[in-house]
């Protein structure tokens, strides 16, 4: 396996254990109320990094449609 497949499979195998993570986090921690940075927040704030370190440039990212800047 060469050194670049393995960092892909690594990177793969991260992003589906966040995915699950996602999945079952309980509605209570979700969007609690209490607590200062939602984990709705840090969520989609590492997608949205992810989404942009996976592009070929900076350039080239495109936000998704019902991103909403600041």
């Amino acid at each position: 396996m060469e050194t670049r497949e393995i960092i892909r499979s690594q990177y793969q195998s991260a992003l589906e254990m966040f995915k699950q993570a996602i999945a079952r986090c309980p509605e209570s921690i979700w969007d609690d109320r209490g607590d200062k940075t939602k984990f709705w927040h840090i969520a989609y704030h590492a997608l949205f990094y992810t989404h942009i370190y996976l592009q070929d440039s900076e350039k080239e990212f495109k936000p998704w449609a019902k991103h909403r800047d600041g």
